[in-house]
């Protein structure tokens, strides 16, 4: 029976009609019809020798426009890999990208020349009042911050908001990549001394200093920061997403646990990530979905556009 259906499939195929009228909303099936079942195997009869017109074939009734079609992402932990290829992979290495990271350098050295002015700028305005606001800020790029992940999964998941789950769960891999990766690795590499550690910024260890450079909880709060952002075009949105991020860093300064030019680090790469998570992970969940199908009236194909969730 299959044989034949690919036989009849093919033998109409230059009768394939498609109608802009045919096309649905997105998220809903289209049909394009092949041609009725009737015409098939009346040419089928002509063109295969051995047909049995008088056998008896029953058609298959698979009509995915009258059913809602369930599509699902790739798994957590399937998508969390190909980010990671994406970005820190071979093919992550192009001319733009290297053109960025040089960018990125020359802020950095700038931001390390003006290291010793900065700091003691923010020393010089530390009390006790700035001191208990910066501890409870520096959390929002520690444990706090798994907390904003969590509510916008839970407004996801309970609300029915697909944007919210997708916020929760590009976050989440955004902060494995950014902070839970890329930020220790350099860290440990580069053994840079802590400010209470010296007043130095130029003293490194590789691999047997400090563990200054870069930021961490900066790194946390702007991939978490860049995430939001990237899902909602609403400016106020980005806007106090940034700022708060930015906040995060400035209390790590004003703690004396980082140098101006770790939570430039930090923030660079937060941002990176999160943009890119967010962005390569909406190009894989929007895509098109081809399924034929046989039914009573012909043979044909339904065609379903999966829109991004913003």
């Amino acid at each position: 029976m299959l044989v034949l259906l690919f036989f009849q499939i093919g033998l109409v195929a230059q009768d394939i009609s498609f109608s802009p009228a045919e096309w649905r909303p997105p998220g809903t099936a289209m049909r394009m019809d092949l041609g009725p079942l009737s015409q098939t195997r009346a040419r089928a009869q002509q063109e295969i020798p051995n047909f049995a017109p008088d056998r008896q074939y029953e058609d298959l009734e698979l009509d995915p426009s009258d059913a809602e079609l369930e599509w699902e992402p790739p798994s957590f932990g399937r998508e969390l890999l190909m980010d990671f290829r994406d970005i820190l992979g071979p093919s992550a290495w192009k001319r733009a990208n290297v053109q960025d990271l040089g960018k990125v350098g020359l802020a950095l050295f700038v931001a390390q020349a003006l290291d010793n002015r900065t700091e003691g700028w923010v020393q010089d305005w530390r009390t006790d009042s700035s001191d208990t606001t910066s501890k409870w800020i520096g959390q929002l790029g520690d444990q706090y911050s798994f907390g904003v992940i969590a509510a916008f999964y839970a407004v996801g998941k309970f609300g029915n908001n697909p944007r919210e789950r997708s916020v929760a769960r590009d976050s989440l891999m955004a902060s494995i990549i950014a902070a839970g990766i890329i930020t220790p690795s350099l860290k440990a590499s580069v053994g840079r001394n802590r400010p209470f550690q010296s007043d130095s910024p130029y003293e490194f260890n590789a691999f047997g200093g400090g563990h200054s450079f870069p930021s961490g909880h900066t790194t946390q709060a702007f991939a978490i920061a860049s995430t939001i952002a990237e899902h909602y075009d609403s400016k106020w949105v980005k806007v106090s997403a940034y700022g708060v991020a930015s906040l995060v860093g400035l209390s790590r300064i004003e703690q004396n646990a980082h140098f101006p030019s770790d939570v430039v680090a930090g923030a660079l790469i937060g941002t990176y990530v999160g943009r890119k998570v967010s962005r390569l992970n909406e190009g894989r969940r929007s895509d098109w979905e081809w399924q034929p199908y046989v039914g009573v009236e012909g043979v044909g194909l339904s065609i379903r556009k999966h829109q991004p969730h913003r």
